[in-house]
C-alpha cells in the first residue's frame, strides 16, 4: 500500500519539521476507509527514506 503526501505547500520552506510531516501523514491516514484502517491498526511505525516515525 502506498500513501502519497502532497507536500507542495512546504516548497517555500528551507526544511520540513517533524510536526509538519506528522500532520500531513495524519491527514492522509484519516482519508483511509474504516475497514482498511482496522487492518493497519497493528502497524508500530513507518520508515520514510530514513526518517522513522514510531
Amino acid at each position: 500500500m502506498w500513501i502519497y503526501l502532497d507536500l507542495r505547500k512546504y516548497e517555500g520552506k528551507l526544511y520540513l519539521n517533524y510536526r509538519d510531516l506528522t500532520q500531513e501523514l495524519e491527514k492522509a491516514l484519516n482519508t483511509i476507509p474504516d475497514k482498511l484502517r482496522k487492518l493497519l491498526n497493528g502497524v508500530k511505525g513507518v520508515n520514510v527514506m530514513g526518517l522513522r516515525l514510531s
